[in-house]
Parts: C-alpha cells; structure tokens; sequence
C-alpha cells in the first residue's frame, strides 16, 4: 500500500480540480504573478515559462499545497499542530486565493502585488472568497470554515503563522529562480527585472524565515540547503537595483541592506531550533520510520515533494551488505552532488539470485537500518528481482543517479540521461577491498581456525565425544 491520504488532503485535490474548471478558476489561468517585475515586452505566457508555477494564479495555489505536503510530512513536531489542524492547513493552501477570482460578471482575476495591496483590497478579496469558497466546497460546518479563513488572512494565529512560513518559502524559491535565469539571459532588461524581483524577495522574506526557522523544522532545512543560493544573489546585487525601477530607493534600500546583514552575521545563518519532538528526515536522527519508504509510490510522492522546494535529488543503489568504510565514503561522495540522497537496496531475494545462496550475509531489514544510522542517507527503498528493468530511476526521476562503472554500459548511461535522469555520475571504488572480498578472508580465516584443526583431530583418532567437549561451538547433532 502507498501513503495514505488523510481526508483533508481527499478535500483539498476535489476542491481544487473543481475550482480549476469553474468560471472562478478559469479568472486566474494563465493570469500572470510577480506582474510589477515583469518587463513590458515579456508576455505573460514567457513570464510564467520563466519563473514556472508560481508565476501562474492558478497553479500558484496548487504549488503552494505541495509545498505544505511537503512541511507535514518532513516535519518532525516542531509545527505543533494536530492531524485535524495540518488538514485545515492543506485547504487553506489550495484555496488561499480564491478571493482574487472573479466570476465572468465582474471580470478577470488576477494577484495585487502585496507592496500595493491596501486594507480595502483586502476585504474585497476575503468577501470574494467567501462567496467562492460556500459555491466550491458546498457545506462546511462554521468552526472549519472559520479556522481555514484564519489561517488565511490572519498571520498571527498558530496556523496563520505556519502557513505564513510556507508561502514565504514559496516566494524566496521564486527569487531563486529568477536569479538564476538572469544568469543565462542574453537580454539586458529581462536580466535587470529579473535581479530586482530577487532582491526584493530577499529583502522581504529572509528576516522572517530566519525568525521561523528558529521554530520550525522544514524552514530550517530549507534555509541550509537554499543558503548558497542566497549567498550568491547578497554577493551579486546591490542596492541600488531599487532605484533603477522607480521604487523609493531609501527605504528599499535599508530593507535590503539590513536583510543581508542579518543573514550574514547572525551567529548561525539558520538559528537551531528551540524545539524538535522527535526525529524526522530533516534531523540527524536516524528515524528509520521516517526515511523507509514501503513503496514506488512513497518514494514518487516524497521526490515530488523534495522537487517542489527545488531541491537536487540524487539516487544510488547496492546491496550494502557487510557495511565498511568503502560504502560510507561512497554515500557521502554522492550526497556532494545534490540536496536529498535516494538508496535503493537490493533485497535478500535479490542479492541471492546474482551472488548465490550464502548472500546476503546481513539480512535487508538489518542492512537498511545500518544505512538509516548513516550521514547523508535521507531516503531508502528496498529493491526486488520482480521489479521492472530501472524502476526506481523510473519513479523518482533523479537529477543525479551515482553508480559504478560496472553498473551500466555506455550504451545505458545515454538512454538513462535522455530518458529518465538529469546526469549519471560514475565514482570510483572508495575501498580497496570489496565486500565479496571480505568474506573470502572470513572464509579463509574460518577455515585456518575452525576446519583446518578439527580434521586434524579426526585423523588422530581423537574421540567424538572429546571433539564435542573442544568444539561443542561448532560441531552440533546431525
């Protein structure tokens, strides 16, 4: 079985495909976000290609429900919220700006960048929402409909907070992109708009996620993993990019400025967390409960997740029987190479249809906890002989698949980086001595020992019963 969705998560994809393909929804298609930034001779339809789902009224709020999946599944307690409450949190998510739709009398929706949103703009929009919100869910008890309500429009209650957190991280993963293709353009004003909408995210949203990260776990996870990103965009922009595009330069400016100082010389960039009620994927801890996935389709679901915060998803794979120093080098040199590190482990029925019945010598249930204690491993799936050819590749699409040189021919590495992964990167042995290797010793070893001496005896003369009482370890009743 996969993972199953809880009845909050049922409601909030039925509201939304509802949503998607009603008057209401059709308002916001195709309707441009971070609008203000946009160059005059960029279309919508370019700007949305660049910045991606964000960009787009619609898919914006789907984005943002994956992002809170994502929170509620990675977190480790620190949110402090009931099962009930992360369910008023999924439809608050996807349904957070149904009050910028308007149906085909009034007109066109579309977002009021928050900069130039005034009180009345909001209570416009929390008006409109009520009267969508009643038509696309139909009946809703009045406690629900008043907490989701809440967590939409006032920052200031516990849930209001944490999606606060969660929308923040979706505007700062926004910048990131946008700083990223001003990077690659060739044309000069889209570079420059592109710069100011990071900049100005950054003034905005670092101060306050760098205050929730002190509380919540995934704001703290995905400050470290974003942490060089946002170095370089602090490195990259001055300022002055404020006042190229008409805002008020001295304030913009200090905004900004006291952002990056913040972020630079806070005793730690990501402050720890005041609290962590037990142990999840985010933590050192090895939480094998929380790394295992049963099934192809929990290891699609948390890689979406994983993807949504933009983050690099690598994948390797091996038996990892009689763990040593060589498969550790090897897991920690194939995290170097993105954010969240996918193991796939061959199963005992698996190792011993390719190397014989005395393989595995640890069983898998063991060998999997081994690497749920080791650095770097996030996730791990167990692999079996009736699984299709690459199926896990298949399934979580890596942008990094690390392997050997013995796993796949040329041949392969091509059709796995055209079809199914961003890049294969071959590693070298990390050890000089390989587990098959090892129990060659071990054998020999036993054999020099244990054997070697009780034939010895036996062509003495020496009687059964005195080898039982030498050797009762090893020799036992047939």
């Amino acid at each position: 079985m996969g993972i199953e969705k809880s009845k909050g998560e049922v409601q909030a994809r039925a509201a939304h495909d509802t949503f998607r393909t009603s008057l209401y929804g059709q308002s916001l298609a195709g309707e441009p976000r971070w609008d203000m930034q946009r160059p005059e001779h960029v279309s919508a339809q370019e700007w949305i290609r660049i910045l991606g789902r964000d960009a787009d009224n619609l898919e914006h709020m789907k984005l943002s429900f994956d992002i809170t999946n994502l929170f509620l599944h990675f977190d480790d307690g620190s949110l402090g919220i009931s099962e009930d409450e992360k369910d008023i949190l999924r439809i608050a998510a996807i349904s957070h700006d149904w009050g910028e739709s308007h149906d085909d009398i009034t007109g066109r929706g579309g977002d009021i960048n928050y900069e130039l949103k005034t009180d009345l703009d909001t209570m416009n929009e929390q008006e409109i929402f009520r009267m969508v919100f009643d038509h696309v869910m139909g009946p809703v008890d009045v406690k629900t409909k008043h907490l989701i309500e809440a967590t939409i429009f006032k920052k200031d209650t516990k849930l209001g907070m944490v999606f606060d957190a969660i929308e923040r991280i979706g505007y700062l993963r926004t910048a990131i992109i946008a700083f990223t293709h001003s990077k690659e353009t060739d044309d000069p004003i889209l570079k420059s708009h592109l710069e100011w909408l990071a900049a100005g995210t950054l003034s905005n949203q670092v101060t306050m996620l760098m205050e929730y990260a002190a509380n919540y776990t995934p704001v703290k996870k995905y400050l470290d993993i974003a942490a060089p990103s946002i170095n370089e965009i602090y490195d990259a922009l001055e300022s002055s990019i404020f006042s190229q595009h008409g805002q008020p330069q001295h304030e913009k400016r200090n905004l900004y400025n006291q952002s990056k100082v913040l972020w630079r010389h806070s005793t730690s960039q990501v402050p720890t967390q005041k609290k962590a009620n037990g142990a999840a994927v985010f933590t050192d801890s090895p939480s094998f409960e929380s790394r295992y996935l049963a099934t192809y389709e929990d290891a699609e679901k948390k890689a979406e997740a994983c993807r949504t915060l933009g983050m690099k998803i690598v994948l390797t794979s091996g038996s990892f029987d009689l763990m040593h120093v060589g498969h550790m080098r090897y897991i920690e040199k194939a995290r170097e190479y993105g954010d969240m590190l996918f193991v796939g482990v061959d199963s005992d029925t698996k190792i011993r249809e390719r190397k014989g019945p005395d393989r595995p010598v640890v069983d898998e249930t063991e060998r999997m906890q081994m690497l749920s204690h080791t650095r770097g491993v996030d996730f791990i799936v167990l692999k079996q002989p009736t699984d299709k050819k690459w199926q896990l590749i298949r399934t979580i699409h890596p942008d990094i698949l690390i392997a050997t040189s013995e796993t796949y021919t040329p041949e392969e590495i091509e059709i796995l980086e055209r079809d199914y992964c961003g890049r294969v990167v071959v590693l070298e042995p990390q050890a000089t001595t390989s587990t098959s290797a090892r129990i060659r010793k071990l054998n020999i070893g036993w054999s020099r020992q244990i054997i070697q001496p009780i034939l010895q005896e036996i062509d003495a003369g020496v009687p059964i019963e005195t080898l039982k009482e030498k050797f009762g370890n090893v020799i036992q009743e047939s």
